[in-house]
């Protein structure tokens, strides 16, 4: 099962604003709409190739399936394709019960996602997650309006249920594939951190920004 370390309080401050122009808003919508769209046909025969791959050599499911939290509070199920073991995935899909009573007042500050540590890579979720294929099916998110490219990280239904009003403020925009907190070293970085990176993005987001984390997601892959 998964695996919650909890220590510290609660983050509880005021709320933040925005200084977005509503121009904004519209061209990156625009922006995810038509680069998705072209990266979808592109990689297309990658993807069906991944697919045939895992199908042939893994078995069924392809995909795996997890809830996570959009823009306004809104789950959808996160398609990425399946990189474990059947078993491991059944067991890493399990809840994390029970919360301690501290979560009542949102998620602690030193709040640290341990994933399961029995969970298994099969031969071709190693080749995935060396040549970072196993997020294509996320464009197809992107294009459906449930993420975009640059954004705070979708997080698991599990946990942003316990959100407090501040915390909440991260889900203001649509999550994205790439952002601040996923470009830096998370193992550092508090729950409290994350958070504060995230909401400092949401609040001063600009073209000029998007295109610094852009330019630094491409160098991190290549």
């Amino acid at each position: 099962m998964k695996t919650l370390e909890i220590q510290g309080k609660v983050t509880r401050v005021g709320r933040i604003t925005s200084v977005e122009s509503r121009s904004y808003r519209y061209v990156k919508r625009l922006f995810d709409i038509m680069l998705s769209f072209i990266l979808l046909l592109l990689f297309a025969p990658v993807i069906l190739f991944v697919y045939q791959k895992i199908k042939s050599q893994e078995g069924k499911p392809v995909f795996y399936q997890e809830l996570r939290t959009g823009m306004n509070d809104q789950s959808f199920i996160m398609y990425t394709f399946r990189t474990t073991t059947i078993p491991s995935r059944v067991i890493h899909g399990l809840p994390p019960y029970p919360f301690p009573s501290s979560w009542q007042y949102g998620v602690p500050n030193e709040f640290t996602y341990i994933p399961n540590p029995t969970v298994t890579l099969t031969s071709t979720g190693i080749w995935l997650k060396k040549h970072k294929l196993d997020k294509l099916p996320l464009l197809l998110h992107v294009l459906k309006g449930d993420m975009s490219f640059i954004g705070p990280e979708a997080e698991l239904h599990e946990i942003t249920r316990f959100y407090n009003v501040y915390q909440k403020q991260r889900l203001k925009i649509r999550p994205g594939i790439t952002g601040v907190v996923q470009l830096a070293d998370k193992q550092k970085l508090s729950y409290k951190q994350q958070l504060e990176m995230d909401l400092n993005y949401i609040k001063y987001r600009s073209w000029k920004k998007d295109v610094k984390i852009l330019a630094r997601t491409i160098r991190k892959l290549l």
